[in-house]
Parts: C-alpha cells; sequence; structure tokens
C-alpha cells in the first residue's frame, strides 16, 4: 500500500513528457491525435499553419497542465 500512488504517478508524468516533447519537436501530439479524427491525418502539419499553432499551443497546456 506504501507506493499505492506511484504508478498514476508516473503515468501522468509520461504523458506530460510526451504533450511537452512532441509540443517541442513540431509534431504535436494533439494534432496526431485530432489529424485523424478530421480527416487530415498528418496534412494540417503543411496545409495549415494556423492549425498548426494552436495545436502545439494545446499540446504545451495539457502537459504543463499535467505536471501541475
Amino acid at each position: 500500500a506504501k507506493d499505492f500512488y506511484l504508478p498514476g504517478m508516473l503515468y501522468t508524468l509520461g504523458l506530460a513528457v510526451a504533450y511537452l516533447g512532441t509540443a517541442a519537436a513540431g509534431v504535436p501530439l494533439i494534432g496526431l491525435i485530432l489529424g485523424p479524427v478530421f480527416k487530415e491525418n498528418l496534412s494540417w502539419r503543411t496545409r495549415n499553419p494556423g492549425r498548426k499553432k494552436a495545436y502545439t499551443k494545446a499540446s504545451y497546456a495539457w502537459g504543463l497542465i499535467l505536471l501541475a
């Protein structure tokens, strides 16, 4: 029972690192998830710079929220 919260904390830390790392690399995780949902796949990266910027901001926001 001593390490009951540890798996959840490590999972959340991993998600935060994934969101922040992919946003810093220029391929935000939010875009990778929502691209296929909106039937764009990865075309949003080149065809719509505004959407890429929004996905990047959202990925940074989620990463920071998960670290809080």
